[in-house]
């Protein structure tokens, strides 16, 4: 009679105390999170699905989401540090210490295109692109200059045909970042 009446009382003072109020909250909430994450991920791919896509996988995540298309291997990612597919072209240079910030891809179709975000100045970034697309091959095709922004097309021979590059970068955004978006064509024959 003693024992119950001792676990009863430490129970009450631990409560009383803060101690214990809910030991399993926190993999409540976490439950609670997921479960939510589920469902908005579930809704997003029937809605998706419902315009004419097969096999839509949608990736909920605190950083971002991805779309992938999972008959035609498209992807389609956003967030704020988001991963790059193994298979993304490895003749697109991406800028030393960039964090990506979205990802297309069609395997398809052959192309890509990917958002990566520096500290890097707009000179900087604009020298080492025009210095490291040689390098992979790339001849540049056209450019165009700005204050804010630099536009450089390049251009190569592949498979029989023609692949296409576009390297825009933009500096001096509000939060210091320079912005840098590179485009990847597919194969265009002659």
């Amino acid at each position: 009679m003693k024992r119950p009446f001792a676990f009863v009382t430490t129970l009450g003072l631990l409560a009383t105390l803060g101690f214990g109020c809910n030991p399993f909250q926190a993999a409540k909430d976490k439950i609670s999170e997921k479960i939510g994450e589920k469902v908005v991920e579930k809704t997003l791919e029937k809605a998706i699905e419902k315009s004419g896509a097969k096999d839509v996988d949608v990736d909920l995540d605190k950083q971002g989401f991805t779309f992938k298309d999972e008959k035609t291997g498209q992807v389609f990612s956003m967030g704020d540090n988001v991963a790059v597919p193994d298979n993304f072209p490895s003749d697109v240079p991406r800028y030393p210490d960039a964090t990506p910030k979205s990802v297309t891809m069609n395997e398809e179709q052959q192309e890509a295109s990917l958002m990566l975000e520096t500290s890097g100045g707009l000179d900087e970034v604009v020298a080492w692109y025009k210095d490291e697309m040689p390098k992979q091959g790339w001849k540049s095709a056209s450019s165009f200059d700005s204050a804010q922004a630099k536009i450089m097309s390049f251009e190569k021979d592949e498979n029989g045909g023609t692949a296409k590059l576009s390297v825009s970068v933009t500096g001096d955004t509000s939060d210091g970042k320079t912005s840098i978006i590179l485009a990847r064509n597919g194969v265009e024959k002659e």
